[in-house]
């Protein structure tokens, strides 16, 4: 389930970029951004966005811990590394990095939770460490709307100024409510320097990306409780990588949610994408299908259970009304992109 959050009240961090034209577009001239991550499905599509148009708008420094496999290999220049590494700076000191376009956090669930922590924790740290001491002036932290955390008290609609509590209920959401805590408060930390935009997707399906829901979708048997069909909420992989451009390019920084196209039921979604779904009696089922999974005897995310009991609906208002976000990829088509038949194509 997609990727944090802190006690900060989400406002917009408003700051004025006249002084640097390149940031405003004034100049012909292409802006250097740095995506972390661009081997990713989403980051592949970010790039693709950049590089559209003769001349491209953007000069795209890829860097990933994979290696950058695709049909833009000769246009991006891409540096295999980890972020936690000391030569990630040599990129910052040589290059000179206007933005950075952060995606590179790790969800799989079946890696240790302290590797993560290091991806996810201690990676974001690195790099923002790195924005600040070589002045980058536009920061996009791509979070997630399940920081907020499915929990039976949530209110009926979640705005960017309730505090995260994902990691409450379960610890492997510990690394990503860090994650995004650290990268709000950098952000009002450092406002007089940067305008820094944390967005907060719904759970993203789509032919690229590998999330742990698009994962859950496609057991060959899903798992879901008796009596329960929690509200939820999906967004398409091609509408995160439209948030990001938009949040790239504006003067607007701040924390948003990143919605598609409404709310369904979990039995709605499962019935759209073709799934056989298990139902279990909640009592017990929980604790057992956590302890089967950390024993890897089946592939079922522990970090899921909440989700499929509980609601998590978010607002997509402020998207929408200071990033001009709406999600344009109707809600049948994003269901059926993590399909079994789409897996299989």
């Amino acid at each position: 389930m997609s990727a944090r959050e802190g006690d900060g009240d989400g406002a917009p961090a408003r700051v004025a970029v006249d002084s640097d034209s390149r940031l405003r577009g004034a100049s012909t001239a292409a802006r250097r951004v740095l995506i972390t991550g661009i081997s990713g499905g989403i980051g592949r599509l970010v790039a693709h966005r950049l590089l559209e148009g003769e001349p491209a708008r953007w000069e795209v420094i890829g860097l990933a811990r994979r290696p950058f496999d695709d049909v833009l290999k000769s246009r991006v220049e891409f540096h295999q590394a980890d972020l936690r590494k000391k030569r990630i700076e040599d990129v910052f000191r040589l290059r000179r990095i206007e933005a950075v376009v952060h995606l590179a956090f790790d969800d799989d669930p079946l890696v240790p939770s302290k590797d993560r922590y290091k991806t996810n924790v201690l990676g974001t740290m690195k790099l923002l460490d790195c924005c600040e001491k070589y002045g980058v002036r536009k920061v996009v932290v791509l979070s997630t709307a399940s920081v907020y955390g499915a929990l039976a008290d949530n209110p009926t609609l979640i705005a960017e100024d309730t505090p995260a509590r994902a990691d409450l209920m379960h610890g492997g959401f510990r690394d990503r409510v860090e994650a995004d805590r650290y990268a709000q408060a950098w952000m009002y930390r450092n406002a007089k320097q940067a305008t820094t935009v944390v967005l907060r997707p719904v759970h993203v399906l789509g032919e690229r990306v590998h999330g742990s829901f698009q994962s859950y979708l496609r057991l060959p048997v899903v798992p879901t409780l008796l009596g329960y069909s929690p509200m939820m909420q999906v967004i398409h992989e091609e509408d995160v990588a439209r948030a990001i451009e938009l949040a790239l390019e504006g003067d607007v920084g701040g924390v948003f949610n990143i919605v598609g196209p409404g709310a369904v039921p979990l039995h709605t979604i499962l019935r759209e994408v073709g799934a056989e779904a298990l139902p279990l009696p909640p009592i017990g089922t929980l604790g057992l299908l956590d302890t089967l999974s950390r024993l890897r005897l089946v592939p079922f995310p522990p970090r899921q259970a909440d989700f499929i009991r509980y609601s998590l609906v978010v607002s997509g208002d402020k998207a929408r009304e200071q990033l001009g976000f709406e999600a344009q990829v109707p809600l049948r088509e994003t269901l059926r992109s993590a399909s079994r038949a789409s897996a299989r194509a």
